[in-house]
């Protein structure tokens, strides 16, 4: 059975990066029956800590969603919700009238899956 991910002008059109495999093939793919000589397959952008930094740090700040692989996500409407750290981002949650939080979550980068710019909402 075949699935067609797109042709590769499509997957790099959707921010896939180039992987070049050489010599042995990933036991991942090997255990899914695929043969594969100098083929070159195309993954997701990976979101890194660095960009995640870029975004609190921009001035001025624009809010933004964090999206994760499980489906939840988390709205960062100030930058001191969020501490970057090299593999996780700590995100405030319920944070009361003076910008405390009451505890926070933990998110691996790894499962972020897309940053997105969100609405500032206007109170008055």
């Amino acid at each position: 059975m075949s699935r067609n991910h797109g042709n590769i002008s499509s997957q790099k059109a959707r921010g896939h990066k180039p992987i070049l495999i050489s010599g042995a093939i990933p036991p991942a793919l090997a255990r899914l029956g695929v043969v594969l000589r100098n083929a070159v397959l195309y993954a997701p952008a990976m979101i890194t800590a660095k960009q995640i930094r870029e975004l609190l740090q921009s001035k001025p700040f624009k809010p933004f969603r964090i999206c994760l692989s499980d489906g939840t996500h988390y709205d960062i409407t100030n930058h001191d919700m969020a501490f970057v750290m090299k593999s996780t981002v700590e995100v405030g949650l319920n944070l009361d009238p003076d910008g405390f939080a009451e505890y926070a979550a933990r998110c691996s980068i790894l499962h972020i899956t897309k940053l997105e710019d969100i609405r500032e909402t206007v109170v008055g």
